[in-house]
């Protein structure tokens, strides 16, 4: 289904600086739709991953209200994106 298909790669970068931009540019490089998952307003990390490597992100999903992000609300995040039915930015409120 179009659903599964979001799920074939995850890049978790446990090191945030230095950038490990080699590492994840060839990560990213080959992926079909890139989507970045942060707890944070902005979508930093996608911004600091861009900077560096040149590899833009197609989708962000984001939470800044200081609550935790749910399996499930991510989950029906990256479905919408995968059934075509997001908008480039998805602001998760569960728990608002």
């Amino acid at each position: 289904s179009a659903a599964s298909d979001v799920y074939k790669r995850q890049v978790y970068a446990k090191l945030l600086w230095p950038v490990p931009a080699q590492e994840l540019k060839e990560a990213l490089q080959g992926a079909d739709i890139r989507i970045t998952i942060e707890q944070n307003y902005q979508a930093q990390f996608a911004g600091l991953v861009t900077q560096k490597t040149g590899l833009f992100f197609d989708y962000e999903v984001v939470k800044y209200n200081g609550r935790p992000m749910s399996l499930s609300e991510i989950l029906d995040a990256l479905r919408k994106i995968a059934l075509g039915q997001s908008p480039k930015r998805t602001v998760l409120k569960h728990g608002h």
